[in-house]
């Protein structure tokens, strides 16, 4: 099936249902044109435009506002090409509560409204007071038609030039002219077009109902979805009027050939004579990004019989064409230039030179094995609640993604508009669109729907480098008998990208003509760190034990296509209530407010920044681990991250270590992330942080290559304390790294036994003479720490003797029995996976398991209890073991009461939750641990734990400032 022939597809009637609701979509399919409306001939005198007032009742009655529009106008006639005029400005507006129908639009519309824009933006809504504590609330929310009218005048020297309406990106659509319908189009990712044929001089009336009610059967995907971008109602991006001759050109797609070293380049012509015409293509590249020879020019004829034709030819681009890739994005602007007779027109489109290939469970782009270092984005932007129609918005979002070492944005559900893809291509990041589809396929209307919203999808963005995969939704299941021929067809309309039936879709293996496999599983086999508790048994991270031996080596053999981990990570951080002034446009952070009156109701919100702090910097830990899990297996393809930045809706999952506007927590900043994400990573392989006096640390050094080309590396190593003071250095064998490759460059040996112990010490791996380095952190302790009761009455139950003791003025360790302490929750290490309330739900209604729902821990790093455990104020991997073998105490009845060791609780329950605490009990001292010490004292890290609590307790700084009483404690501990 050609390309164009995909046109056909697009113009298939809207289906019934959405033809039919609420009156304003009632009319015929209107056809569909893609052509690029951002290009003017310079071959034509101006042509002036007078733009009528938009609102003449309203202005009859404003004098100053009819100047003002005046004056818009007369600005638009100074401004306006002889391709283009804008209609940006204030439109007539009126919503339609009551759905009417086709009576708005034979009525004055007594409102008004600025366009580009959506209703929320001009609070044209019923006011929302809403407090959503699952997602952001939108402030003027409407779900229905709304119209729009606009007037202008055609000047007499339009004569026989035939006009299109563009709007670039808005919902279900109806248009009039001049009261004459003109059609309905539906498409979510493609600007509607309508062809408004040959007007006659003098004044004419566009009236448009946007119906953001008459939803396509796609679930609930983020293209529409209240969850994240908001569910808007109106137009934005570039809204106008193209004005081209009876033989125009409709659309340009260039094919490029590496190989061949040509273009391969079809142009749509458009001819509204009615009669046959001859005429001449004009065609000349120039290199926008890059150096070398720009190509000659081209010159040919062609001969148009009908209402449409396409002429396709080979573009010669020379020797040595410039290329198109994440470390070198050289552009091309190839402008196609037409006359025929009278009619002249000239367009425009940028396209780069890039050889897309697979090999194996990799990826190949111009030949270098690539590895895809993503983000998913969930069109996540709270200020307007749609996405940046502007390169700049763009080169924004897409810069800040590769200052974290990114070079891939999977785009959930949804399609980004040009400005993404033109950003993209200037900077050189990889993007994959998906449908806007969230629903099982095998149903006639949801497929046809989108095998029509694919074909404009390809049409509209294909030529762009940028554009590299391209999947038919998320997390789909339904019939592959459907999904499978659809794959084809679009490899048959456009080769440029891979293709998949879907980003981890539920049957466990790809399809048989996927390009490309994303998935968090390969038969059943994660290839991912962390699951959800009731979906899947708990992933490596959240399970451990905590090293960096672990590939996924052996669960992707058997792949034949390269392998993508789907949304790693989903490790939550706590709310930052200091982003609620943040949200000052059509959304409030009104579920922030509720978890912050919830955390001050249990007089915790003094403690919300550190919380922020110490959950933030846990996560981060498990961020990198992901990253370095999927980085240190051989062949495998890349990974999408969920997310570098929060989404806020769906329970409000706070995942990422950006907010909600992309900017930073205080948790990391990008140029410490590129140390284990970016092109090319350091990295040991270590059995455990953990390591005793008497032992030689050992581990492999290897690293993974996947930059422009082969390195001469010499690789060093430094070993660091706590003050960054150097205490061991050497230097591995210089070698070759191969471009693409995991390389291991030898054993790093230091013996422990001339180390201060206890104490952290730091391994930093680098590349001598560049910036490439990464770290580890280990921990060193004595091999016998000499666990020593004095006078210290250990205890493992709050049972009369250890009351009696307490009565008596004693100091007492109570170690209580896990299994005893009921008024708690299970210890953990990871934080919550994406949000606790979602995952409650689940478990309850399948009788599964709950999550704890913790965010990590909260430490008191200076106190001197743990003078002998050297900790930072979170969760370090030397606490792995000891939290998973923990009990999480709720403390909610103790008011103001701050454990030494405070467990961070999520933000539906805001428990004050504690592991290691101290108290006056009467007269006698207590130190309560609901580590299980005990059962651990194989482990270096508890035998020290207890070594460092039990020295504090015999010395005269145990002396706890809190007091309890027997009740209190029997209160938590029953």
């Amino acid at each position: 099936m050609a390309l164009f022939d995909a046109l056909q597809v697009a113009r298939l009637p809207t289906p019934e249902r959405f033809r039919t609701a609420h009156g304003c979509g009632i009319l015929r399919q209107s056809k569909w044109h893609g052509q690029n409306l951002t290009q003017s001939s310079s071959r034509h005198p101006r042509i002036q435009i007078e733009m009528l007032p938009a609102n003449r009742i309203i202005m009859k009655k404003c004098f100053r506002c009819w100047i003002a529009t005046l004056a818009f106008g007369l600005t638009l006639a100074a401004h306006a090409s002889e391709q283009w005029v804008e209609l940006a400005g204030q439109w007539e507006f009126a919503l339609d509560h009551s759905h009417q129908g086709f009576t708005w639009a034979r009525t004055n519309l007594l409102d008004t409204i600025r366009l580009p824009g959506t209703t929320d933006e001009n609070h044209k809504g019923t006011l929302n007071d809403a407090k959503e504590p699952g997602r952001l609330t939108r402030i003027y929310p409407y779900s229905g038609p709304a119209w729009y009218r606009r007037e202008f005048r055609v000047p007499r020297d339009w004569s026989g030039k035939v006009l299109f309406l563009f709007l670039e990106r808005t919902k279900h659509t109806a248009l009039w002219l001049d009261d004459r319908p003109l059609g309905t189009q539906d498409s979510l990712v493609a600007p509607h077009v309508y062809e408004l044929g040959t007007l006659a001089p003098g004044p004419h009336q566009i009236t448009l109902c946007v119906d953001n009610g008459l939803r396509p059967p796609v679930g609930d995907p983020h293209q529409l979805s209240d969850q994240t971008q908001t569910d808007w109602n109106g137009i934005i991006g570039k809204i106008g009027l193209r004005i081209a001759d009876p033989v125009w050109i409709e659309g340009v797609q260039a094919y490029p050939d590496l190989a061949r070293r040509e273009v391969h380049v079809r142009i749509e012509l458009g001819n509204a004579t009615h009669s046959r015409q001859e005429g001449t293509l004009d065609l000349h590249a120039t290199i926008t990004r890059g150096t070398g020879h720009p190509p000659d020019a081209q010159h040919t004829r062609f001969v148009i019989e009908t209402n449409r034709q396409t002429v396709e030819l080979d573009y010669v681009l020379g020797q040595n064409p410039v290329t198109w890739d994440e470390f070198q994005p050289g552009l091309y602007r190839l402008t196609v230039t037409l006359a025929a007779g009278k009619s002249r027109d000239e367009q425009s489109t940028v396209f780069g030179v890039r050889e897309l290939d697979t090999k194996g469970t990799q990826l190949k782009i111009n030949g270098r094995t690539t590895f895809l270092r993503g983000r998913h984005d969930a069109c996540v932007f709270p200020l307007t609640g749609y996405p940046p129609m502007d390169v700049p918005g763009w080169r924004r979002v897409l810069g800040i993604a590769q200052s974290y070492g990114l070079n891939l944005i999977r785009f959930h559900t949804w399609c980004p508009p040009d400005a993404a893809f033109t950003a993209a291509d200037e900077l050189g990041v990889y993007l994959q669109p998906e449908l806007p589809n969230w629903h099982d396929y095998g149903g006639a209307e949801h497929d046809e729907y989108l095998r029509a919203e694919g074909a404009r999808l390809l049409r509209q963005f294909g030529n762009h480098p940028s554009f590299l995969m391209l999947s038919l939704g998320n997390e789909l299941g339904g019939s592959q008998q459907t999904m499978a021929p659809l794959v084809r067809e679009f490899k048959s309309l456009d080769r440029r990208h891979l293709y998949a039936e879907g980003s981890n879709n539920w049957f466990g293996d790809p399809g048989e003509d996927d390009d490309y496999y994303c998935s968090f599983q390969y038969h059943w086999q994660h290839i991912r760190g962390s699951f959800a508790t009731v979906d899947k048994p708990p992933g490596s991270i959240q399970t451990g034990p905590p090293n960096t031996l672990k590939d996924y080596s052996r669960e992707i053999a058997g792949l034949k296509v390269p392998v993508i981990s789907h949304e790693v990570g989903q490790y939550q951080v706590a709310p930052d209530f200091r982003e609620i002034s943040r949200y000052t446009g059509v959304l409030r952070a009104r579920n922030f407010e509720l978890f912050r009156d919830r955390m001050q109701s249990h007089g915790l919100l003094a403690q919300a920044d550190d919380f922020v702090r110490a959950s933030g910097a846990t996560s981060l830990l498990c961020y990198r681990e992901e990253i370095e899990l999927a980085l240190r297996t051989p062949g495998f393809g890349g990974f999408h991250l969920l997310d570098l930045m929060d989404f806020p809706g769906q329970g409000t999952a706070l995942v990422g270590m950006l907010n909600a506007f992309m900017e930073s927590k205080g948790i990391v900043e990008p140029e410490p992330w590129r140390e284990f994400c970016s092109p090319t990573v350091p990295l040991l392989r270590l059995s455990r942080y953990v390591w005793t006096q008497d032992e030689a640390f050992t581990a492999r050094a290897q690293i993974a290559h996947y930059g422009a080309a082969d390195l001469a590396a010499q690789p060093e190593w430094v070993l660091r304390d706590a003050q960054g003071k150097p205490c061991g250095r050497g230097a591995l064998p210089p070698r070759l790294l191969p471009q693409g490759t995991l390389t291991d460059v030898g054993e790093i040996r230091i013996p422990l036994n001339q180390l201060a112990a206890p104490g952290k010490f730091t391994i930093e791996v680098s590349l001598a003479k560049t910036a490439i380095r990464n770290h580890y952190d280990i921990w060193v302790y004595p091999a016998s720490p000499g666990v020593n009761p004095g006078k210290v009455r250990i205890s493992r139950e709050l049972d009369l003797p250890t009351r009696d003791a307490l009565a008596q003025g004693s100091c007492v360790l109570l170690l209580p029995e896990p299994a005893s302490l009921t008024n708690s929750i299970p210890g953990s290490f990871a934080p919550d996976f994406w949000n606790f309330g979602m995952f409650e739900k689940l478990a309850r209604e399948r009788k599964a398991p709950v999550a704890p729902g913790t965010l990590g821990v909260f430490i008191d790093s200076k106190h001197p209890a743990l003078a002998g455990f050297p900790t930072g104020f979170h969760g370090d991997w030397q606490w792995f073991n000891l939290l998973l073998n923990s009990r999480a105490l709720i403390l909610d009845s103790w008011s103001g009461f701050r454990p030494i060791v405070q467990v961070i609780d999520n933000y539906e329950r805001a428990h004050r939750l504690g592991t290691v605490l101290e108290a006056k009990v009467g007269p006698g001292k207590l130190l309560l641990c609901a580590i299980d010490l005990p059962a651990l004292q194989d482990k270096p890290e508890a035998r020290q734990l207890l070594s460092s609590l039990l020295r504090y307790m015999n010395s005269p700084k145990f002396n706890p400032a809190e007091e309890l009483t027997v009740t209190q404690l029997e209160s938590v501990l029953k």
